[in-house]
């Protein structure tokens, strides 16, 4: 079945770049610090760490917060809320294609420019929130290159390498050599890891390239958390744009498995990734990204995967979802399979990405009731096809 998109027709609404994770890569490439001064905005006067007075009305008492490094706004005082892209929008008075198209015609400046590091963004006093620590990556670490990649895929036999291009030039993936000991042995080697992270780095996991465990940490785990990760952070979901689904995935072979999947489909798709079962509950910060989206969850087809979906899905509607649904990986999988990275597995890439970007069964997950304890709505399981 062919699959027509909105970003590519022929007509007005081709504004946008070429595919949905262009944008994602603009909306990492531009902060609100960048887009201040650039959009006529009067300085900010500063009340204390990350709260200015808000440059859209007169704020006598100042509750306008920049945090997220520059990447999201919330007035306190009106209920806004939202990106660089929104805030775009609201400065100029302008729909999202005009925001984009500002920021596509907007000279790129180095992140170092005054108007982002030097006194501008000391004005507005964007610091880490106290007590959170900053992430240190591996010194060599990169988006890999053509031999990671390769190995990458050849490790999960995986038949195609567009995910963990999609996923690396997003900056959700990466590559890195770490210390690991050697088995049986006190003696340490380094090895080369592939790093699955949020581009902010709030949350980043680690994984051997060669496909072994790690011997370093008690019960030789399979990924290994850096330190001050943290875990209630959804990977990948502050690059969500205006009206995307979030594709939630579990673990970090998942997590690229979406960004395998997704083609030029009649809806904007951001693969978000839970990196373990037992996160039983999100951070809050990130509830400004899930406000009234729809969300797609992928859960392992096991007792954990089930009961982490349960979680997940109470936990997404908390923060304000509109609709959460599960997706039943039963079609493509054998006995022996048990989640998405399984998948791609017994699938060509040929017919991965139609597969399951186009035609999906889904049940939809009902959220709960004020006053009543949670459950799952038990409904029929339909066969779910986009239109094109």
């Amino acid at each position: 079945m062919g699959i027509s998109s909105p970003l590519d027709d022929n007509g007005a609404r081709n504004r946008f770049p070429d595919k949905p994770y262009d944008l994602r890569l603009l909306k990492e490439a531009n902060s609100i610090f960048m887009v201040w001064t650039s959009l006529g905005l009067p300085p900010p006067q500063p009340v204390h760490d990350g709260v200015v007075s808000s440059p859209f009305r007169e704020d006598r008492n100042p509750s306008f917060s920049i945090f997220e490094n520059g990447k999201a706004f919330k007035d306190h005082a009106t209920g806004l809320k939202g990106d660089v892209f929104k805030f775009i929008q609201i400065a100029l008075d302008c729909d999202f294609a005009a925001a984009v198209s500002f920021l596509r015609a907007r000279p790129r400046q180095p992140e170092s420019s005054a108007q982002n590091s030097g006194a501008f963004r000391s004005r507005i006093g964007s610091k880490p929130k106290s007590g959170q620590s900053k992430i240190e990556l591996p010194c060599d670490f990169s988006e890999g290159t053509e031999l990671d990649h390769r190995a990458l895929a050849a490790v999960r036999k995986w038949p195609s390498m567009q995910g963990i291009k999609r996923a690396a030039t997003a900056g959700c993936l990466g590559f890195a050599t770490m210390p690991d000991r050697m088995s049986r042995s006190n003696s340490w080697e380094q090895v080369r890891a592939w790093l699955v992270l949020d581009p902010m780095q709030r949350n980043v996991s680690a994984r051997r390239l060669d496909g072994k465990n790690w011997n370093c940490l008690d019960g030789t785990p399979k990924s290994r958390s850096l330190k001050h990760s943290s875990k209630s952070w959804p990977v990948g979901i502050h690059l969500a744009v205006p009206d995307s689904i979030l594709l939630v995935a579990e673990g970090e072979p998942d997590f690229i498995a979406i960004w395998s999947i997704l083609t030029d489909t009649s809806k904007m798709y951001t693969p978000v990734g839970i990196l373990g079962a037992g996160v039983s509950r999100l951070a809050e910060e990130s509830g400004q990204f899930i406000d009234d989206r729809e969300v797609v969850i992928y859960p392992h087809r096991d007792r954990a995967g089930e009961q982490a979906c349960s979680s997940w899905a109470r936990e997404f509607y908390r923060l304000g979802a509109r609709k959460v649904s599960r997706v039943s990986l039963d079609p493509w999988l054998n006995l022996s399979g048990s989640d998405l990275s399984d998948v791609l597995m017994a699938a060509s890439a040929s017919n991965v990405p139609d597969a399951l970007a186009t035609n999906c069964w889904t049940s939809k997950v009902a959220p709960p009731l004020d006053g009543q304890n949670w459950e799952q709505e038990e409904l029929d399981i339909a066969l779910i096809e986009d239109a094109s």
